[in-house]
């Protein structure tokens, strides 16, 4: 099974209302819902055959509560869990931030070292403030990290959690979006993971940052090459520098070495914090500005802006701790010394109302999670939205698009009116003498005065057509094939077994769940769209499950020698 797909305006657990899919990886569907109170919220719901795993919900339930002991403005906290009667599927809700992910981030340009720098140390914050609660994310990517404003650009982390429904409930799609953020010892089943798991998924993050693309060479498309890319994370590492440059990047060979340390195949070699790699990358920042005036480098996304004094800028309050949305107003319209490209606006604007009042720059804060509180926006500004301004329309006292308007119906009046004087008698004649020719289809076809009959028949379309798609329209099924490599031990249907895989059968046209198993292998799971007339053929390729490398006898001087 997978969870459970739901339309718009569906109801769980009868008290959210969904809005719209987030996203889908097999296991997990993820909605944007609306509370009965009128919270936008973020639903998930799990694979059904999750909650029927006791064991599994115990560590979820357990995550939870490790993340609901964590600082709430480094983690977004679960704050309702339970069952949905209507799919017996479990649910988790949480808050719809108002800023954005790294990943919607990076879509504008790759960012400069500083701003990566700033970005690592939250995420650096996070990881430390679980650890301490004796909890690893160990399924970090761009897009469950969200970031704050300029300049500290705090750090918010959601899915923890999100690597226990993964292993039991694996999927090709889940497989597919996280693979390329794992490290090398998420690949072997028998392997420890913990917190040097999320050191090298955040320098891999880092990269992605800086460049706007994948260090990994069979990821630079979608789907990746996963295959490949089994065989390129267990193999050997090109600098970072030079893999950007490959990339069409630039990354600093300063910061070679310490990516070198997180790339390590082996745990113990990697940096024992995530904030190692932001110190470093801050280092090489903080000259880079030196260096150039204290100019920002070309591929910063966030370009430094002058802004008036914070006192000449007046926000009223808004509710962001119950999750609101409320637009901020500005009394005066912020007026900066250099244009600002459209999707970076938010972030200026909303930097001159909560942060950088003091001028202070992300390195001078404290480390820690108390940091963070103290960088967290005030409640009189939403981060990452910009100030609304409201202006006072004009009013108009001109009378020039009355009199206009008079005139224009003045003339089309006049026109009909001339129109029916000058129209010959003829004319009339014509349509009577058509009519006449064919009196069956002169009586049903129009109606006294000249109108329209309002019978189907007589409307030209014919009896028999049906291509209007009305109620009567009778929608011819496809054919579709569905094969695996190797042969599947079961393919699923909309969670409808199919009796005979790899043989033809008929589907309604439109969307389709099709899930392909295999005793071994990594489950497929994906929607398909079944066009009209258009038969549907698709050969799925199952990945094997790569096992754990046996492990080497330990050897001494008196066991066995040692080479």
């Amino acid at each position: 099974m997978t969870a459970p797909h739901l339309g718009p305006g569906h109801t769980v657990a009868g008290r959210y209302t969904i809005r719209a899919l987030l996203g889908f990886t097999g296991e997990v569907a993820t909605y944007q819902a609306t509370s009965s109170q009128g919270q936008e919220v973020v639903l998930k719901l799990f694979d059904p055959a999750i909650g029927q795993r006791a064991d599994v919900m115990s560590q979820l339930e357990q995550t939870r509560a490790q993340v609901a002991a964590m600082p709430p403005e480094l983690v977004v906290p679960v704050f309702d869990f339970g069952y949905d009667a209507g799919t017996s599927a479990p649910f988790s809700v949480c808050e719809k931030l108002q800023v954005p992910s790294l990943a919607k981030l990076v879509e504008t340009g790759p960012l400069s070292v500083d701003v990566v720098g700033a970005i690592l140390g939250g995420i650096a914050q996070v990881l430390d403030a679980a650890q301490a609660q004796q909890l690893s994310h160990l399924a970090l990517k761009p897009s469950n990290i969200f970031v704050g404003p300029a300049p500290y650009y705090t750090a918010r982390i959601t899915d923890f959690g999100a690597s226990v429904v993964r292993r039991t409930s694996p999927t090709h799609e889940a497989y597919a979006l996280a693979a390329p953020w794992w490290a090398p010892e998420q690949l072997q089943p028998a392997a420890v993971l913990g917190r040097a798991t999320d050191v090298f998924t955040s320098a891999l993050i880092a990269f992605y940052a800086l460049t706007g693309r994948s260090y990994w060479k069979s990821c630079q498309s979608s789907p990746p090459d996963l295959p490949a890319w089994q065989i390129e994370v267990m193999g050997q590492r090109l600098p970072v520098s030079h893999r950007a440059s490959e990339l069409g990047g630039s990354v600093p060979a300063a910061i070679d070495g310490v990516f070198a340390r997180a790339f390590s195949v082996n745990q113990p070699d990697r940096p024992t914090s995530v904030a190692e790699i932001a110190t470093a990358l801050a280092s090489v920042g903080a000259y880079g500005q030196q260096a150039s005036d204290d100019q920002p480098p070309p591929t910063q996304a966030f370009p430094s802006v002058e802004y008036p004094p914070v006192a000449q800028v007046q926000a009223p309050q808004s509710d962001m701790a119950a999750g609101g949305s409320q637009p901020v107003q500005s009394a005066q319209p912020v007026q900066s010394a250099q244009p600002v490209p459209a999707e970076q606006q938010a972030y200026g604007a909303a930097s001159v109302g909560g942060y950088g009042a003091q001028g202070t720059s992300p390195q001078s804060q404290p480390a820690g999670p108390v940091a963070a509180a103290v960088q967290a926006p005030p409640a009189s500004i939403t981060p990452g939205l910009p100030p609304i301004l409201q202006t006072e329309k004009k009013k108009s006292t001109s009378m020039l698009p009355v009199i206009i308007g008079m005139a224009a119906a003045v003339v089309i009046g006049g026109a009909g009116v001339a129109f029916l004087f000058v129209r010959s008698p003829g004319e009339t004649e014509s349509v009577a003498s058509a009519g006449s020719a064919n009196p069956e289809a002169s009586a049903s076809g129009v109606a006294a005065g000249g109108s329209p009959s309002s019978d189907p028949k007589a409307s030209g379309s014919g009896e028999g057509d049906t291509g209007g798609g009305g109620p009567g329209t009778e929608v011819e099924k496809v054919e579709v094939t569905i094969k695996c490599v190797p042969v599947c031990d079961e393919i699923l249907i909309d969670n409808e077994k199919v009796e005979k895989p790899g043989e033809k059968l008929e589907l309604l046209p439109g969307k389709h769940t099709v899930k392909a198993s295999k005793a071994g292998y990594i489950t497929r799971s994906e929607t398909i769209d079944v066009e009209v007339g258009k038969p549907f053929e698709k050969d799925y390729p199952l990945i094997k499950i790569q096992q754990a490398p046996p492990r080497s006898k330990p050897c001494s001087q008196f066991i066995r020698p040692c080479k």
